[in-house]
Formats: C-alpha cells, structure tokens, sequence
C-alpha cells in the first residue's frame, strides 16, 4: 500500500500507517470475469467514505485490492467513491475533493501526486479523490492509408465556466480564451466542441481504435439541412481495461459519428482493433465530408464512479455523453491540469492520453 495514504474520521479505525510502499499487499483475489484490453505498470487506487463524514483513500503500487484492504480494517457501512488504475512510475493527476467545498489538484509521478493530496486533505470531512495517468496507450489510428485534416479538436473552455486563462497552463495568450486546446493553448479562432472533427474524403472507411464491444448502432435524423441527408450513421464502442479484481476496470467508450454507410455489428458484438465499423458521408449537421470522434469516460468521472450514460434507441434524441466527454490526447500543457476534470463539477472527466506511439491523427494548427 502507499505510503500513509490511509485517513479515516470520527472514530473509525486508521489502518496501514506504513513506511513500504510494496507492504500489505492483498493475495488471492478473484479474476474478472470480463477481459477487453490488459494493460501493465499500473497500480489500483481506492477512495472510500461513510455517513458520518470519514473517508479513506490508499493505493497499490502492484495492482492489488486496496478498496478490499481497506473495507477489512474500517467499519462497515463505507461506500466506494472511485477505484481505477494510476501509473506506478509514470506521471498522474489527482483531484480532492471534500464536503466542506475544498478542492486540490495535485500533478506528479507515481505516488508522489496521491500522497500530497492526502496529505492536503487530512483533517477535512468528507473527502473524495479521483485519480487518471497521464497516458494510457491503447487507441489506434481510426484510419488506414489516409491522413486527416483536422477541422476542430477538444475544448477545454466548457461550460459552466466558459473562458479559460492560458497563462495558467504556461501558455502566453489570452487572459479570457473561450477555445483552449490539450495544450493550453488559445484556440478561440475554432468552434466551440467536445470532440475532433477529421476531415477526409466522402467514402472513407474508418476502423476500431481498440479491442472492445458495440455499445450502440444507429441512424440519427439530426433535422439538419444543407449535407446530403439529415440521417448520420452513429457507432460506438466500449472500450474496457480488465483489471483483476474487476472493481478496478476503467472504461471509455468510442463515438463515430457523420457515417454514410454502417458495418452490420449486433449490440454487444466483440471487435478487434482495425475492424471495420463504416464509411465517412457527408451527413448530418456538416458542412463537408467528415468523421466526428469522441470519446466518453464511464469511469471515475467528476461525480461518478459509474457515469450514467446511455444512447437513446430511438433515431430522434442525442447521447447525453456530453457530460464526460474527454479528449483522447489527454491534457498536456506546461503546467497545470485538466480544467474539465474539476471545474465543470458535477459535469467533467479528467482527460488521459489514449493514443498508442506514432497512431495519433496529426493536429495541424489545432495542435501545438
């Protein structure tokens, strides 16, 4: 267990006060039962409260179970907050938060980041942590053979909070920038979005960026006027990271969007990375042909654990995924971390970089 990362209030046992980071490690946990994507050099993370006000927060440098380790030395009557993954010797944010409206953001390698928040928090009633690495490599380009232009990235100046100070990021710009890209940088010249747009010829095929399973299949009629046809064809697929115990498996799910022609995949149907899932059209609310990504966490969201997210099935209503959209080049300006995984309480999700080396779509002027 990580060091001294155990604080319990009002009464409740503290446990694994200890010096070793390797210590207390538990044994003979059950598999899960559900295998996607594995990934390794990461450890587990749990953060946990009660009614009364107590928390606990610990992690695990090994991958084991700190929320078992945890629910064996409290009393009972603790819930789960959050339980994920965090890189064991690579760089993770940390976001605090506690009932008596506290809030601390924390940014560092390894355990460095989980022990100064516990530390900051130490005393508060109520507190809260969400963890994210900095880079989670899984993601494969959704394109073979053709480069994109991209059209529009990931804004971090959401609302509620709208503008965002570049300065803060490290960046020289605007004070009150309402486009910010991953980097900090000031991008208000684009359009207000919680995806990329990649533009690219009428026809071209586009693929899974990852091994996982359809979450959803569908036509939308959008109502839009001015593209060949209202209707896009919409796919999205659920991209899990096994973890043993299943407690922490952390899940993002793909959205591909502006699709002219689907590929015939049942709900619930396993795809590999590469399989193909439709053609580019010019549909829906665009103005050129087009593939508009996003990506959505349904894990360790700003106020989940488990964020509700749902496609209608219905052709009529949007996804409510905007809620914890994030963009898969993470959030990686010179200093500081991810607005949306904080500010935008109750909405937002931290940001991770999920690209695989040399798979990114290049970024154009949208990049740095």
């Amino acid at each position: 267990m990580n060091k001294s990362i155990i604080y319990i209030l009002r009464g409740i046992a503290a446990a694994c006060l200890i010096t070793g980071v390797a210590a207390c490690l538990i044994t003979g946990v059950a598999k899960s039962a559900f295998a996607d994507i594995t990934v390794t050099g990461y450890g587990h993370y749990c953060s946990m409260t009660w009614p009364s006000g107590g928390w606990a927060f610990t992690s695990d440098t090994n991958g084991n179970d700190p929320c078992g380790y945890i629910k064996s030395h409290s009393d009972p009557g603790g819930t789960i907050q959050r339980a994920g993954i965090y890189h064991a010797t690579g760089m993770n944010v940390v976001v605090a938060r506690c009932t008596d409206n506290s809030v601390w953001l924390f940014g560092g390698v390894g355990n460095g980041p989980l022990t100064a928040a516990y530390d900051k928090a130490k005393g508060r009633p109520g507190c809260v942590f969400t963890v994210a690495p900095q880079n989670l490599p899984i993601f494969k380009s959704p394109f073979r053979g053709t480069t994109p232009v991209v059209a529009n990235g990931f804004d971090f100046a959401k609302p509620p909070y709208n503008t965002l100070n570049v300065t803060d990021f490290g960046q020289s710009g605007a004070t009150n920038a309402t486009i910010v890209n991953f980097r900090g940088d000031d991008r208000s010249w684009g359009d207000n979005h919680d995806a990329y747009d990649y533009l690219v010829p009428e026809g071209t095929p586009v693929y899974a960026v990852a091994d996982g399973t359809v979450f959803a299949n569908r036509d939308l009629d959008t109502k839009c006027k001015g593209s060949n046809s209202p209707i896009q064809g919409e796919m999205y697929i659920r991209h899990r990271i096994k973890r043993n115990p299943q407690t922490y498996d952390e899940e993002f799910i793909a959205g591909y969007f502006h699709l002219k022609k689907r590929a015939n995949l049942a709900v619930g149907q396993t795809v590999t990375a590469g399989t193909y899932l439709g053609d580019i059209g010019w549909v829906g609310c665009s103005s050129e042909p087009h593939l508009h990504f996003a990506v959505i966490r349904t894990t360790n969201v700003a106020q989940y654990k488990v964020a509700p997210f749902h496609v209608p099935q219905n052709n009529t209503d949007p996804n409510n995924g905007w809620h914890w959209v994030i963009d898969p080049y993470g959030f990686l300006p010179p200093k500081n971390i991810d607005p949306w995984g904080w500010r935008g309480y109750p909405d937002g999700a931290l940001s991770i970089n999920l690209w695989k080396s040399g798979e990114a779509p290049p970024l154009g002027t949208w990049g740095p």
